[in-house]
């Protein structure tokens, strides 16, 4: 039998220069689609990896202080010492993390209450909510410390490891019932168009207090301040990996300064007690507002919103 070498080595020729073909054509797609991925939408990749990797967090300012002509503070702000947890700083290794880590959170808290005094109310699934919702962010364990749990605590505080004392800072009243009725009161912030936009530029957002009524309503802005942004980069679990430099510094909010004069006030409101009426105190000059009280009145530095609306309507019946 003779075989043909030359109809071979064509037909071989034929097969090699499809597979060449192949080749080059699936060597030029992926060249084509390193280039789209890596140098046409290269930079906004990069930017939505960062954004999946990076949280912003809205850091609050700290409200104006108000005061009278003549340098007394009628409304404040006072820190306030809590317990916080880094939950990225206390993640227990091997199988079933998640739920070891848990389980060392809870009995750590169990430990703190303890020292401190205290009784334990943080549930199980409120630490399971914080880990899948806010893990980049301090978990708030005991609020309003006393100067003696914050001593206890203080002792302790090389032996537990992410545990922090943060301070908050709440609005104060320190003269009472001093102006209550022009001065107002604080709450927490309707949704609103702000807040909406707010949201938009951080991950994490926080309302402070803002004005409900009288002065507090009125100066709302001046008194509030800037919010500020610091940013963290968290790892695939969500949790904070580390502090990034750069984001937006927070803006205090400034103080009011008052034409009541205290002792013009406390004297009309010294004339009201046990009587239902109102006094007005004018410099006629310059038409400035000396006093302005009002009774009955109440207390703002135990105020709630439910007792001011309670207030309202006996007032209206």
């Amino acid at each position: 039998m003779q075989i043909n070498l030359d109809n071979i080595i064509k037909g071989y020729t034929g097969r090699l220069i499809i597979l060449f073909g192949i080749c080059l054509l699936g060597s030029f797609i992926l060249v084509w689609r390193l280039w789209d991925v890596q140098i046409k939408n290269g930079p906004e990749y990069t930017k939505e990896v960062a954004n999946q990797s990076i949280r912003k967090i809205r850091v609050s300012p700290v409200r104006g202080r108000i005061s009278t002509s003549d340098n007394v503070i009628i409304a404040d702000t006072e820190p306030q010492y809590n317990i916080v947890l880094h939950f990225s700083e206390m993640r227990q290794s091997g199988r079933n993390s998640r739920k070891k880590t848990i389980t060392y959170i809870l009995n750590l808290l169990e430990e703190i209450a303890e020292n401190i005094g205290r009784i334990n109310t943080v549930t199980k699934k409120k630490i399971q909510r914080h880990i899948y919702q806010y893990t980049a962010i301090p978990f708030n364990a005991f609020k309003d410390l006393t100067p003696r749990e914050l001593a206890r605590i203080s002792e302790k505080m090389p032996k537990y490891k992410g545990l922090e004392i943060q301070i908050k800072y709440i609005r104060t009243y320190p003269l009472k019932k001093f102006f209550a009725h022009t001065l107002g009161f604080t709450g927490r912030r309707k949704p609103s168009q702000e807040n909406l936009e707010e949201k938009r530029k951080a991950f994490y957002v926080f309302h402070e207090p803002s004005g409900r009524c009288g002065l507090e309503k009125t100066y709302d802005k001046t008194l509030r301040g800037k919010p500020g942004i610091h940013m963290v980069r968290i790892d695939i679990s969500s949790y904070a990996h580390n502090k990034l430099p750069g984001g937006i510094p927070v803006e205090n909010g400034n103080e009011l300064i008052l034409t009541i004069n205290s002792k013009f006030q406390r004297a009309a409101e010294k004339v009201l007690i046990g009587k239902t009426g109102s006094i007005v105190i004018v410099n006629c000059n310059s038409g400035e507002i000396l006093a302005m009280a009002s009774s009955p009145t109440y207390d703002l530095s135990k105020l709630t919103a439910k007792e001011y609306q309670g207030i309202i309507f006996d007032i209206l019946l």
